[in-house]
């Protein structure tokens, strides 16, 4: 399947949570299989399963930190650096779509009792997320992780 197709598949799949789809987009390019990468991402769709940190966001924050993220503890200004991106990156994204929680961006804790069914019957995922994580995906690609 040629990029663009795999790329058309990954964002109208409905099997794959925001999460997913951002990471998924990326992964190749940070050394991480497209099948670990979707395990990886699998839990955080949903705000975390909770209504928190939208998944696109925090698919995107997993690609940052697989591109500038240090695990050496001794070089503080490294990890620093890796902080300032993330905190960029959820600062714009904010700007870009006006909220940094599921729940907020959905106008539904999809976490809480039936609001799940609720939210799918009312197509919110569909009238949501589609924008959010286009956007997302464009802001990584200006911020040159799509290179």
């Amino acid at each position: 399947m040629n990029q663009q197709k795999n790329r058309v598949y990954i964002l109208e799949s409905d099997a794959l949570n925001c999460a997913q789809k951002v990471v998924s987009l990326f992964c190749e390019q940070c050394g991480i299989p497209q099948e670990t990468a979707l395990r990886i991402a699998h839990p955080f769709g949903g705000g975390l399963r909770a209504g928190e940190a939208c998944g696109a966001l925090a698919g995107a924050l997993m690609i940052v930190g697989l591109t500038h993220g240090n695990p050496d503890p001794r070089t503080p200004e490294d990890r620093a650096a890796c902080d300032v991106r993330a905190a960029e990156f959820s600062r714009r994204f904010k700007e870009l779509n006006g909220h940094i929680t599921c729940r907020d961006l959905l106008g539904i804790d999809t976490s809480v009792g039936e609001n799940r069914a609720l939210a799918n019957a009312q197509g919110v995922f569909h009238s949501v997320c589609p924008s959010v994580i286009e956007n997302t995906v464009r802001l990584l690609e200006e911020l040159g992780y799509g290179e």
